[in-house]
């Protein structure tokens, strides 16, 4: 009785940007509620979006130690990483650059480091209740950086009687740790905190080949906590706060040039938020958050950064006989602290207007957006979208969307100071990337089986690039091409899935590939479950992609396999093993970094609920 009544009770809250009841969503697994596609809830399969959904029993199935190896496996992305965890990663959706995707955590923007690359991958997989990725142009929506797309995190945020969940894992390198979780509804409240701590003693992250290489094991230690709060206020009032907190300490390689040199990053995100039916056609949602990024470094060139982002956004849903809209405010202010480096200007802000609406005609939908911002630095900029889906035969359905974008330029790119004698390693001239997509195609589904095909284009003008000097410039255009086959089903007592893109990732400027951007990449997996038993299969690919837009240092195709294992001990109780890479393939994500060669994890889980 206590779950439905919390359940009827968040119904009328959860149509949110991101916000508190985006987790506990009413969904069925054929046809999950998406709220980031549109920031607007509603069915996958009414939408025109592009997008995916990975709920925590998938997580928890897929067996993935990071973040990005979850990502990996998604239709459209392609994920890049300089050595094992702990070590920066990249994200591409379809291919646009790594910093031309929006990463969004429990609906804040996850602050970046100073170069503008948020640091993803450091998010603890079992602190994560679902995540949502909108493949397009989502500028409209979200603003700046969602040239690629979005991908949003929410983390758990407590459901149902209160309960708690633990598990502990071991495995290769050394690697120990554990998570722990406690979170329920009491009355009008809902809670949840959690804790995860892993160590290693790693593996060498680079080659001999590498002019960083040195001959010993890089190790990394990570300490992270997450904790929500929310108290419901009669039946139309949600008032609550949350907060996460990462630790990550990664050795790494600096060769000749700095012997032994550690990292330390600390993310943090707070926030306070109310969610409130005004009335039965009225939905209005505040939150007022921040989010902190700082990078230090112990080594011969120390460094020593933090970047800060306040937010505030006012989010508005109204419910008409013509459909839903979308009224929204949001306040923006970055700013940059260093203690190493001196920056020419440390301090940016960014107001914004927005609209959005959509509704169904029958089998017809139709969705749109536009959305004004004004950048301290860079002055306004409009942008927008639409998407149109049509239900021509039960179970097949056509889609087309269409969208403009833009990727402001980071600290790092305007005012990183040069060094005497050199050329310069900043350029404050730089303008704002502009991008304009368009994607469609066909969907199929009956019953378990459903499959998709995706055609995009996504032009992207003044792309930001490095010159034979190193010095960050805008060029015409990059240009990218593609197609997404994508499908899955049940054969039998069988799971399984598919999917392949095909890109044409091209620097119109000068004909090459953009870096480290396969023209064909995917993966297949299958899975079964045979009474108490689970075995899992993953095999993921890619072409060749190049380490350099000059496209003179190639990294070879590759294909990888990864296995895994669960029993179901008792009721609460279950055990995992997983084989990564298991016919220990030599591949490179980045050129010069090893990538850990065959791994093994085992792990014992225990879940209250």
């Amino acid at each position: 009785m206590l779950q439905a009544r919390f359940t009827l009770r968040c119904l009328p809250l959860f149509l949110s940007a991101g916000f508190a009841c985006a987790a506990d969503v009413p969904s069925f697994e054929a046809d999950p509620v998406i709220v980031t596609a549109t920031r607007m809830a509603a069915p996958r399969s009414s939408l025109s979006s592009d997008t995916t959904v990975i709920t925590a029993k998938e997580l928890q199935q897929a067996g993935s130690q990071s973040l990005g190896q979850v990502l990996s496996r998604v239709p459209g992305v392609e994920f890049a990483r300089t050595g094992g965890l702990g070590q920066p990663a990249s994200l591409y959706l379809r291919g646009a650059n790594g910093n031309q995707t929006l990463v969004l955590l429990d609906g804040q923007r996850l602050a970046p480091g100073a170069d503008g690359s948020s640091a993803f991958d450091t998010i603890p997989v079992s602190m994560i209740e679902r995540i949502e990725i909108v493949r397009g142009s989502a500028s409209g929506l979200y603003g700046a950086d969602a040239v690629g797309g979005v991908v949003q995190i929410f983390t758990k945020s407590g459901k149902g009687a209160p309960s708690g969940s633990a598990s502990v894992d071991v495995g290769s390198d050394r690697t120990f740790g554990g998570s722990a979780n406690v979170g329920g509804v009491v009355g009008d409240t809902r809670f949840s905190v959690a804790v995860d701590a892993h160590n290693s003693d790693g593996f060498n992250l680079t080659k001999p080949t590498s002019s960083y290489y040195e001959a010993d094991d890089d190790a990394w230690r990570q300490r992270s906590a997450n904790a929500n709060l929310s108290h419901f206020f009669g039946d139309n009032v949600e008032v609550g706060v949350r907060g996460t907190y990462v630790d990550t300490q990664a050795e790494y390689d600096g060769g000749k040039f700095d012997k032994d040199p550690l990292s330390h990053r600390t993310q943090s995100t707070g926030a306070a938020y109310a969610n409130v039916k005004v009335n039965d056609f009225w939905q209005s949602n505040v939150l007022a958050g921040i989010g902190r990024d700082r990078y230090v470094t112990k080594s011969s060139y120390p460094s020593n950064t933090a970047t800060t982002q306040q937010q505030f956004q006012w989010t508005n849903i109204l419910k008409s006989d013509i459909g839903q809209w979308l009224l929204g405010a949001e306040y923006l202010r970055e700013s940059l602290d260093s203690s190493t480096t001196k920056y020419d200007q440390t301090t940016r802000y960014n107001s914004s207007v927005q609209a959005g609406w959509q509704n169904d005609f029958g089998p017809h939908h139709l969705q749109g957006n536009v959305r004004y911002d004004d950048n301290s630095q860079f002055g306004g900029k409009t942008t927008g979208g639409v998407g149109y889906a049509w239900r021509f035969i039960d179970g097949w359905q056509l889609f087309a969307n269409a969208g403009t974008s833009y990727h402001v330029p980071s600290f790092v790119d305007l005012y990183y100071p040069s060094w005497p004698g050199f050329a310069p390693a900043s350029n404050p001239n730089l303008k704002p990337e502009e991008g304009k997509s368009v994607d469609g195609g066909l969907r199929w589904q009956n019953g378990s089986w459903k499959t998709d095909a995706t055609a995009f284009y996504n032009q992207i003008d003044n792309l930001i690039t490095l010159n034979a000097n190193y010095t960050p410039e805008n060029v015409n255009a990059a240009r990218i091409r593609g197609l997404t086959l994508n499908g899955s089903g049940l054969l039998g007592a069988f799971e399984l899935a598919a999917n392949v893109t095909w890109q044409d990732p091209e620097n119109e400027d000068t004909g090459k590939q953009l870096a480290r951007r396969a023209k064909v990449y995917g993966g297949a997996s299958v899975a079964q479950t045979i009474g108490d038993w689970r075995w899992n299969a993953n095999w993921q690919a890619a072409g060749q992609r190049y380490d350099d837009l000059a496209n003179t240092k190639p990294l070879a195709g590759y294909g990888k396999l990864d296995l895994g294992l669960d029993y179901q001990i008792a009721k609460q109780w279950s055990a995992g093993a997983q084989l990564l890479n298991a016919f220990d393939r030599d591949y490179e994500l980045a050129r010069g970094y090893n990538t850990g060669g065959r791994m093994w994890f085992v792990n014992l889980r225990y879940t209250g609920a």
